[in-house]
Parts: C-alpha cells; structure tokens; sequence
C-alpha cells in the first residue's frame, strides 16, 4: 500500500505555491481548497500526486495540463513525474455547462531523480491511482483456453483500483473444476503501451493458492501474426505449485517452447503478504532477471547464437499480466478453493529506458 507522508514530512522534500487564476464565469462551488497535492512516498523517485476533492456533482470535466505538454481528462487525480529538480507549474481547467474556472500550482523539487543520475529516464509508469484503469494503457486480453485453462469471464468483475493498487482476483463461479467453472482476467498494454529495450519493474504481492498462476511477463507484439513462442515471452515472475516458496523467472522462445530450459527461480518466504520488485534489464543481447533491486540478479539469458529462433527479443514487446487457473500445467492436483478469491496486487509498473 502506498503510504502518504503527513505535511511537515511533505515540506521537508518540496514546497508548493499555489495561485488562483481568475475567470469571469466561473465555476460555481469550486475553489482553490479543492485541489490538492501530495507526495507519495516511493524510493528513489519524484512523483507528486494532483487531485480535486470536489464532489464530482460540481463539475462536467477536469483537465490536467502537465509540465511535460501532456494534456489528462476524465480523472479526478493524475500523478505527475518530475525527473530534475526545478520549478514546475500545472495547470488545472473545471468546466460545468457554460461556466470554467482554471486554477494553477506551481511546485519546487529540491532534487533530481536518482535514475536520471545514472543515465536511465523513466518513459512510462501506472501507478494506479486512479479508481479506474486508464483505457490509454490497459485493455482486457481475450480468455484463451490454452493447456484447458479454467477460466472465462472477460474480467470486468476481476478488477478492482483502490489507494493506488490493482487487485486482480480469481472467483469460483461454478462446481466442477474446469473451463468455464472460475472467472479471472489478463490484462495487457498490446498496440498501446510497447517498448524495445529497457529496464521494466512491477511491484506485486502475489497469490498462494495452490495451482492459481500469476503471471507478469512481456509478449512480442507481433503475437497475432507470429503465435506463442514464436512471437516471444520474457516471464518476469511466475509462480507454479512445484516449488511453494518459489518465483520463476525465464523466456521462452521458438527454439525451446513452452516447458522451458531458459529459466530459474528465486526462493521469496514472504511473496504473498508483502510486495516486492520484480524486474528486468534488458539489452539488444542480454535479459537479466532481479528481485527489489536492479543489482539482485538471480537468472541471465544470453544465448551464443543469437537469431530469430533463440532471440525475438530485437522488436517491440507489451506489458501482460493476470491470473491463470488450474489446466494442463498446474491442474493437475485441482484448486484450492477453500480460500477463494485469491488476489493479486500491483502497486505500480514502470518502464526505463538510457538517455
């Protein structure tokens, strides 16, 4: 969970100055007060966070206008990242029928953002602060029974946002233990999000339950032309019932197919009641794979012969996440559903890419 720092805490990193710009009609109810900034507390990085406390009675639409040029409608509260130290100014627009106001808030980072430091800019993150996925980003992926995987639904009733975590929960919906019996869902940013080299991090909490699979992995974006593995798959975590305390960690390729020898794991006691990082860097020759820190490296790939069947890895790949139920694979002993739902929790994603 994100923990937000009280004000003196607040002061201490930054200072803000806020100003009311005026406007002739304007809107009624609303005012500087309700619009407010906060730190959330992350290593190591400068994310501020921007939300009007309204009710959302008093207003049609809020539009961001970020120091970056970005232009964000439709929510309530948008987080602004600010990799250098300086003064920065955002700009807020409220409009009811006829009528707008517009406000501004001037914010002053007192330092830069460590990663940038050392040559990496973070070129996109979700920090799910919002109370509902952002549709620029996210997208279900469509069930597939693939190994006769348990599960149909096309997840809306999987999903849940609350104080900045997305939860993706598994149900029982039926008796048998097969397809169709459970609902579940995965998510991908597939032709919205896609990135060719980098360093990519999910912090998560993940499931227990015996043969439910949470997977947070990278899929080539030539999938619906070239099929799984072919298209290739960098399994950033992934828990299997062969080892409890076990995460998996590995590629597959058209070369070494589903039952992959390209993998290893790391021994993780506590990966169901807190959250770590799960990462990777990846380079035009070389994936590593690394817990909580970059410098935490538990499993390598990096093939001798480097060509289409060993390493798909040269083209853009999208961000996919989500539980799988029972199957071939992991089904094979049923599922626990004496606890059921079981819930996976994100608490943010983000991409960095060199300067």
């Amino acid at each position: 969970m994100k923990n937000r720092i009280q004000i003196y805490r607040l002061m201490a990193c930054m200072a803000f100055v806020v100003s009311l710009l005026s406007c002739n009609n304007s809107v009624s109810g609303i005012s500087n007060d309700d619009f407010q900034m906060s730190l959330i507390e992350r290593e190591k990085l400068n994310f501020i966070n921007f939300q009007c406390v309204a009710s959302a009675d008093k207003y049609d639409e809020i539009i961001w206008e970020l120091p970056s040029g970005e232009i964000v409608s439709g929510f309530s509260s948008v987080t602004a990242y600010f990799p250098y130290k300086g003064e920065y100014t955002v700009k807020v627009k409220v409009t009811k029928g006829l009528s707008s106001s517009e406000f501004s808030k001037t914010v002053f980072i007192r330092r830069d953002d460590p990663y940038v430091a050392k040559g990496e800019k973070l070129v996109w993150h979700d920090e799910f602060d919002d109370s509902a996925l952002d549709p620029a980003f996210w997208k279900s992926r469509s069930t597939h029974y693939e190994n006769n995987n348990w599960r149909s639904s096309d997840g809306k009733q999987n999903i849940s946002l609350k104080d900045g975590i997305l939860r993706i929960f598994a149900c029982k919906e039926g008796e048998p233990q097969k397809v169709g019996q459970y609902t579940s869902v995965s998510l991908s940013t597939q032709k919205l999000k896609e990135f060719t080299y980098g360093r990519i991090e999910f912090r998560a909490k993940l499931p227990a339950n015996m043969n439910i699979r949470p997977a947070l992995s990278m899929l080539g974006n030539d999938i619906d032309e070239s099929g799984w593995p072919a298209c290739g798959e960098m399994s950033i975590a992934n828990r299997l019932t062969l080892e409890p305390r076990a995460i998996y960690s590995g590629v597959h390729t058209y070369s070494n197919y589903e039952y992959t020898m390209h993998t290893d794991s790391m021994r993780v006691t506590d990966y169901d009641t807190e959250f770590h990082v799960y990462g990777i860097k990846w380079i035009p020759d070389k994936i590593d794979f690394y817990i909580d820190a970059p410098s935490n490296i538990y499993y390598s790939y990096s093939p001798s012969d480097i060509n289409g069947r060993t390493w798909p890895f040269s083209k853009p790949f999208f961000v996919s996440l989500g539980l799988v139920m029972g199957g071939d694979r992991i089904g094979r002993q049923g599922v626990d559903n004496s606890s059921l739902p079981r819930d996976l929790f994100i608490d943010y994603i983000r991409v960095y890419q060199n300067l």
